[in-house]
């Protein structure tokens, strides 16, 4: 779970970096275009057209790890919830044991009290 999320903060991380570096370039494309240099401004809007894909990709990525980690923590909560519940069992299973032990000690003392008594 640790590495998902370590995962998980990695792509959030470069999320926003695509994103920075879109912005970036689309403010360099707009300065080029006031500036009357069309040809450059086409290139950078190409270069930002290919960071939109590559953020796009990391979005979808981000929400499949996303789903994974709260996925493995409803996993997690209802082991624990297994867990609790396997203690309760075996509390009430030892609680069962000693009663039936001590039981047969008791129904063992009757008898060898009836015998010694005949």
């Amino acid at each position: 779970r640790d590495k998902t999320v370590q995962n998980l903060n990695g792509i959030a991380s470069q999320l926003q970096q695509f994103k920075a570096e879109a912005e970036n370039l689309y403010k360099e494309a707009m300065k080029a275009v006031k500036n009357k240099r069309d040809d450059d401004a086409k290139v950078l809007l190409q270069k930002k057209s290919s960071i939109d894909s590559q953020l796009q990709q990391y979005h979808t990525l981000y929400q499949n790890v996303w789903a994974t980690v709260k996925q493995l923590e409803n996993q997690i909560e209802k082991l624990k919830w297994q867990k609790e519940e396997i203690k309760a069992k075996e509390t009430i299973l030892t609680a069962k044991l000693e009663n039936a032990q001590t039981q047969k000690e008791l129904q063992q003392s009757l008898k060898e009290l009836d015998e010694t008594g005949q």
